[in-house]
C-alpha cells in the first residue's frame, strides 16, 4: 500500500512538472506570434501613416551571372502611399502611381510601363505598407544596425512564382523604420538595401515623380501592350 501511494505521489508531481513545462511552452508560443503581429501592424502603420519620406541608400547585388559584387548608392522618393523615386549611381526608377519608367544608364534606355505591369522592382509602397496581405512573415532574431537594435522578418510569398522569392526586413525597435532590406529574385540575385538616412514626412515636390526623356536615351513604351 505504501509503494502504491509513494508512486502515485511521484505520477502526480511528474505530471505537474509536465503541465507547467507545458504551460511555459504555449506560453512562449503565444508571445511569439503576439510580438510577431505587433511588430508587423506597427511597420504597417508607420508607414501608412506617412505623407512623404526620403531616404539614403547604399545598395549592393550579388547575381550568379557575375563574380563581382556591385556597389552603388542613391535616395529613395515616397509619397502618399502611391508615388516613390529611386536614384542611384545605375538608374532611376520613378512611379507617379499609375505609371513606372526605368531608366538605365548603362543602357542609355528607358522603359515606360503601367504600374500593375511591372514586376521587376522593388516596390517600396507595397513592402513597406501591406507586405502582411502578401506575405508570410516570421521573426528571425535580432540585430544592430548603425548601433540601432533591429528585428529581423522573414518575408516568403503567398503565390508561387513571384519575382521576389524570399525579403528579410531590419526593423528599428525605437521607430518601426525599416533600416535594411535583403531580397533574393527569381533571377538568383541577391539585392541589399542599407538606409543610413531617413527622413520622415519631408517636403517633396510632385514633380519628382515625373519623368524628362533625357538627350540621346532610347524610350521602350510598353504601356500600350497586354
Amino acid at each position: 500500500m505504501s509503494f502504491t501511494f509513494r508512486n502515485l505521489i511521484i505520477t502526480v508531481k511528474s505530471s505537474f512538472k509536465s503541465l507547467v513545462l507545458l504551460f511555459i511552452l504555449l506560453s512562449i508560443s503565444a508571445f511569439a506570434e503576439e510580438t510577431l503581429s505587433h511588430v508587423i501592424q506597427r511597420v504597417e502603420a508607420k508607414y501608412k501613416n506617412l505623407k512623404s519620406l526620403s531616404m539614403v541608400f547604399t545598395k549592393q547585388v550579388k547575381s550568379q551571372n557575375f563574380d563581382r559584387v556591385e556597389k552603388s548608392k542613391g535616395k529613395v522618393w515616397i509619397k502618399n502611399s502611391d508615388k516613390f523615386r529611386l536614384d542611384s549611381d545605375q538608374e532611376k526608377i520613378i512611379s507617379d502611381g499609375k505609371t513606372v519608367w526605368i531608366y538605365s544608364k548603362e543602357n542609355k534606355q528607358v522603359t515606360k510601363n503601367r504600374k500593375e505591369k511591372v514586376k521587376n522592382i522593388f516596390d517600396f509602397n507595397q513592402h513597406f505598407t501591406d507586405f502582411s496581405n502578401n506575405y508570410a512573415s516570421s521573426l528571425k532574431g535580432k540585430d544592430k544596425i548603425l548601433n540601432l537594435p533591429c528585428l529581423i522578418l522573414e518575408l516568403t510569398p503567398k503565390k508561387e512564382n513571384e519575382f521576389i522569392a524570399k525579403i528579410n526586413l531590419w526593423v528599428e525597435l525605437k521607430t518601426s523604420f525599416i533600416r535594411k532590406i535583403e531580397y533574393w529574385d527569381i533571377n538568383d540575385n541577391h539585392i541589399t538595401l542599407l538606409f543610413n538616412q531617413i527622413s520622415p514626412n519631408a517636403k517633396i515636390s510632385d514633380k519628382e515623380f515625373s519623368f524628362q526623356l533625357p538627350q540621346g536615351v532610347e524610350l521602350v513604351d510598353l504601356t500600350d501592350i497586354k
